[in-house]
């Protein structure tokens, strides 16, 4: 005699793919079982004792049973006995139930037969074969198919998808990925060519305008504003026929010689000289050199400068100050003395950054300099490279935004010197002037 104890009142869910595995758990922590009976439809199922046997159903754990390799036809409910001996050394019996449904996804070709295998001895087939043939006539075939028993369970669920291309019998119960493979294989190859038709075209533009091909190096040149800067050619061809200068998709004249009226001319072979900076100056600039090989063949030498524009000046504090700074900025940043990192003040996209600055016609102001707005600025384009560096120190004598030089010195300099003088010079003095005691 034994007891009977069954663990579940109703059947346990368990969901698994086809060609997968699924796992029907015991949880008995029973002390010695002595053996596990499956059944299925009215009939026992055999289980090995472990992995390496070859079935498809086998033990793990305590009790555990692994189904590998599920079909379609392993779906339905199964029944699992567990004997075992408890504390007292009584035979019991532990009884669990179980609802297997398998999930599949197939992709069938439009006109072709497609045959699902899914009319189980627990389905109504009502006079139908084993299986269920139908052929796909459009993606009105597409969808979810379900089977289900008489008490209404779902034992298979497939899901159908329509497909251009046929699948071998390895690919069923994969998804068909084909079409979006093909569709984001396609979408590449357009934005590859566009790629490559853009940066011809960019290219062809670049050449057009003065511009050198991409992977040009960048030569940095720096100038003082009101003085000159030379823009180096390098380059020591034979015979030049030509030298083209750009900046900002326009075409900058060079003069031949210094004599003309323009202030940008050449020097020597190809070197050009800009003269007078001003801050609108600063930025990119695009050298074409043509000259002549030894063959007499017209070629072409390109060379790109950044042009960087500084300047000191003096501001007396509580006057208005203006920076003609804006014509090609995209940001202004300040550094103050007592500060330890830089502040933006002027952005193209967000405008001043404080009711003391106004910006018009690429002027920047500050409308009462104070001591907290001196320190050194600097104006960056769009990729962050410095354009201009301002030095501005604050003065309590009226400059008028003057370069700071040797005259800008303020009367306390000037008193500072003559005390020195007066130092050096008051030994002789008292040589000469003995002073007299018991005066």
């Amino acid at each position: 005699m034994f007891t009977v104890c069954i663990a579940e009142s109703t059947p346990i869910s368990v969901t698994g793919e086809k060609g997968g595995n699924v796992t029907l758990t015991c949880e008995c922590e029973a002390n010695e079982i002595l053996d596990i009976i499956l059944s299925s439809r009215s009939e026992n199922i055999h289980v090995c004792q472990n992995e390496e046997c070859s079935g498809r159903v086998f033990k793990k754990g305590n009790c555990h049973i692994i189904i590998k390799d599920l079909r379609l036809n392993d779906a339905g409910k199964y029944f699992v006995n567990v004997y075992y001996r408890n504390s007292e050394t009584e035979l019991e019996r532990q009884i669990r139930t179980y609802q297997l449904h398998i999930d599949d996804e197939i992709s069938v070709k439009i006109g072709e037969e497609l045959k699902l295998d899914v009319l189980l001895p627990d389905v109504d087939k009502s006079g139908a074969s084993e299986q269920k043939k139908h052929r796909v006539d459009g993606a009105r075939d597409a969808g979810t198919y379900r089977v289900l028993e008489p008490d209404k369970e779902i034992l298979i669920t497939v899901k159908v998808r329509v497909s251009k291309e046929k699948l071998d019998d390895t690919d069923k119960g994969k998804t068909d990925d084909t079409k979006y493979y093909r569709y984001w294989i396609g979408l590449t190859v357009v934005l590859v060519l566009l790629a490559l038709i853009l940066t011809a075209a960019s290219l062809h533009t670049r050449l057009h305008r003065g511009a050198p091909p991409v992977g040009t190096a960048t030569i940095p040149v720096s100038g003082q504003k009101g003085s000159n800067v030379t823009l180096p050619c390098q380059f020591k061809a034979r015979k030049i026929s030509d030298i083209s200068l750009n900046s900002r998709s326009e075409n900058i004249p060079v003069c031949q010689t210094e004599e003309c009226s323009g202030r940008v001319f050449k020097q020597g072979n190809c070197d050009v000289i800009i003269k007078d900076l001003s801050f609108s100056d600063a930025g990119t600039y695009f050298l074409r050199v043509y000259y002549n090989n030894d063959q007499t063949k017209l070629k072409q030498q390109f060379r790109t400068y950044q042009l960087h524009i500084y300047d000191e000046i003096s501001v007396k504090t509580g006057e208005e100050h203006k920076l003609d700074v804006l014509s090609n900025a995209n940001q202004v940043v300040h550094w103050a003395k007592n500060k330890t990192r830089w502040r933006e003040l002027w952005s193209k996209s967000n405008g001043a950054q404080s009711d003391q600055l106004t910006d018009s016609d690429g002027t920047l102001t500050i409308k009462e300099f104070t001591d907290n707005d001196a320190g050194t600025y600097r104006v960056l384009d769009n990729e962050g490279e410095i354009l201009i560096t301002v030095t501005v120190r604050a003065s309590d004598t009226k400059s008028n935004g003057k370069r700071y030089t040797n005259d800008d010195k303020t009367d306390d300099t000037q008193q500072h010197s003559l005390l020195v003088l007066a130092l050096i010079m008051l030994p002789d003095i008292k040589k000469q002037f003995p002073m007299k005691r018991g005066l």
